[in-house]
């Protein structure tokens, strides 16, 4: 099920056109020269004369991606393409139906460089269908692609291929990744590096125009050239529910499509490795043994199946996809993924190279999906984390609890709805804050390095015990959070500075957040919340009220990740504790 929502992109280029054309099918006049009456025929059990419709849609761009629609779910028994070129038609193409969805339609085929399309209905009876078309053209920027969303393995982004950002429907919705299914589009072989963008253009026009459905259908898209592509929206490294496939396996297992028919051809190396390498990156990410199993709907007829972790579309539907030539390469798809795994660790953020500190932390951080960072790929781990933020991860390490948030908010700066709102209501129920004396949460101020020592300590309910002392010259006996410091710093998720500092009213930096989380469940184990009995409990604070913020930051869009809305990076603060490494940490997945 889906944990979150995921942003609009901060950015959208321009999208190039995308034309749409419809026609409805009708009685052919003459022999169309179809391939199948025969067997049409003999499935009816009769020889009489079949129903055969037609219809044709003419097409001045380089692209055509063309589907046949069936809005009453008749279905006849037979569909077929073929495109014009200078007048003389292609061999008849059989297209087959696609069940994914609510309504009935066949499978798009992908054509390039024809004059017109034309499509041809076969059955006992006539049936109302319609052609649908959409068109696009190669434009400058097509031939000259190169604008990435991801960097190793490189993934060219949304912006490469011009992808229509206002035919979205937002937002995007999260779920897990416990896996990856393999696709192919069907459709044409021969298409050209610089066409590849308007195939993704108009094949995002079908899926959202002709099917109705929120984006692009695929997570990934690799062409015969070895290059990936970003699909649908959210983030490459966000696992964004998409529409490749039925129902829970949306949201669960992310799909990856190989543009072409591979029922027909093999597909070149350099595309099953880039795909190899795409898998492997999520499947790294996500802590995912592409040997494992995971659940997906039972297809059309509905219930769930197991499915490899690595699976092609057939094993959950009956189709062809991802066609026989790439069906049949499972096996070494899923040992080429296991060898990357085992031999590359990808960056799990693009601000966050394999070696820097605190690197395992972060990684850990979200691979327990406590944050996932920005839809950019960003963690952004020098920025210090914010007092919504927090709420949201320490929410989150409890392990996203039941809670049901009051329609009424307890504090004046936090109306409903607002961005993490679920979270900072849980955190005020659960008593490890309540807020300020004047009734506000302030959500945007930073937090300071000794209440966040509070807030481990209360998460982890106030721990009994043998009282504790420290030696950080800079915690006075008398401070607010005196305890809660000494406490920190005798289990070992702190050390301080080699000078003896803790530096209480420091801000807490992202990385080191990641740190402290890491070190508090390592010793401690994974926190137990009860939301206890209300009872009024002042509000601890560090240093003395601050003066509230005349201009506080925007409203943090609602996002996979407890990460307000993106703000210049300010200068880094020192990280803490430079001088001293983190606690050993399990070795991160991959």
């Amino acid at each position: 099920m889906p944990t979150g929502q995921a942003a609009p992109p901060d950015h959208a280029a321009g999208p190039a056109h995308v034309a749409e054309h419809r026609a409805a099918l009708r009685t052919a006049s003459g022999d169309l020269g179809l391939p199948g009456n025969a067997v049409a025929a003999e499935r009816r059990g009769t020889t009489g004369k079949p129903a055969v419709q037609t219809a044709r849609q003419e097409s001045t761009d380089d692209v055509t991606v063309a589907a046949v629609v069936l809005p009453d779910g008749d279905v006849p028994e037979q569909v077929w393409v073929r495109g014009i070129r200078d007048g003389v038609a292609d061999a008849w193409t059989d297209l087959p139906l696609d069940t994914t969805g609510d309504d009935v339609a066949t499978d798009p085929m992908i054509l390039t460089g024809v004059d017109a399309v034309e499509v041809a209905t076969v059955g006992s009876e006539p049936v109302r269908a319609e052609l649908v078309v959409q068109t696009s053209s190669v434009t400058a920027s097509d031939i000259t692609a190169s604008d990435y969303a991801w960097d190793h393995p490189q993934i060219l982004s949304r912006r490469a291929w011009q992808a229509d950002e206002s035919i979205v429907q937002h937002p995007y919705l999260r779920g897990e990744v416990t896996g990856a299914m393999i696709h192919h589009t069907a459709g044409t072989n021969a298409y050209t590096a610089a066409e590849v963008p308007a195939i993704l253009r108009s094949i995002q026009a079908r899926h959202v125009n002709g099917r109705g459905w929120k984006d692009m259908g695929y997570n990934f898209l690799v062409d015969r050239f070895g290059r990936a592509w970003e699909g649908r929206g959210g983030g490459v490294n966000q696992p964004i529910e998409a529409g490749h496939a039925w129902d829970v396996t949306n949201s669960r297992v992310f799909g990856i499509s190989l543009m072409g028919n591979y029922e027909e051809v093999r597909p070149p190396a350099a595309m099953i490795e880039k795909a190899n390498q795409v898998i492997a990156r999520k499947l790294q990410m996500h802590d995912v043994d592409p040997y494992g199993e995971t659940y997906g709907s039972g297809g059309q007829d509905g219930g769930s199946t197991w499915l490899p972790a690595i699976s092609g579309h057939r094993d959950e539907n009956a189709t062809l996809c991802p066609g026989r030539y790439v069906y049949s390469q499972m096996g070494t798809i899923r040992a080429r993924v296991k060898e990357i795994m085992g031999t590359t660790r990808f960056p799990r953020f693009r601000d966050v190279p394999v070696g820097m500190q605190f690197e395992p932390d972060m990684r850990w951080l979200a691979a327990r999906n406590v944050s996932t960072g920005w839809s950019d790929g960003t963690y952004r781990p020098l920025q210090p984390i914010a007092r919504d933020a927090m709420a949201a991860f320490l929410y989150r390490l409890a392990g996203s609890p039941e809670w049901v948030a009051p329609e009424e908010s307890p504090f004046t700066d936090v109306p409903v709805g607002v961005a993490f709102y679920h979270e900072i209501t849980w955190l005020a129920a659960t008593r490890i804050t309540t807020g300020y004396a004047d009734g506000t949460f302030r959500p945007y101020d930073p937090v300071n390095r000794d209440a966040m020592a509070a807030y481990l300590y209360r998460l982890y309910g106030k721990p009994a015990g043998k009282p504790v002392t420290h030696e950080f010259v800079d915690v006075d006996p008398i401070n607010p959070f005196a305890v809660e410091i000494a406490w920190l710093a005798g289990s070992g998720v702190t050390t301080g500075w080699e000078d003896g500092t803790y530096r209480p009213r420091n801000p807490v930096n992202r990385d080191a957040m990641a740190a402290f989380m890491h070190r508090a469940v390592t010793t401690f184990g994974d926190p137990v919340v009860v939301i206890p009995e209300p009872e009024p409990e002042p509000e601890p604070t560090p240093t003395p009220e601050p003066t509230p913020d005349p201009t506080p930051s925007p409203d943090p869009t609602p996002g996979p990740s407890p990460d307000p809305t993106p703000t210049p990076e300010p200068t880094p603060p020192p990280t803490p504790d430079p001088s001293t490494s983190p606690s050993p940490t399990p070795t991160p997945a991959g």
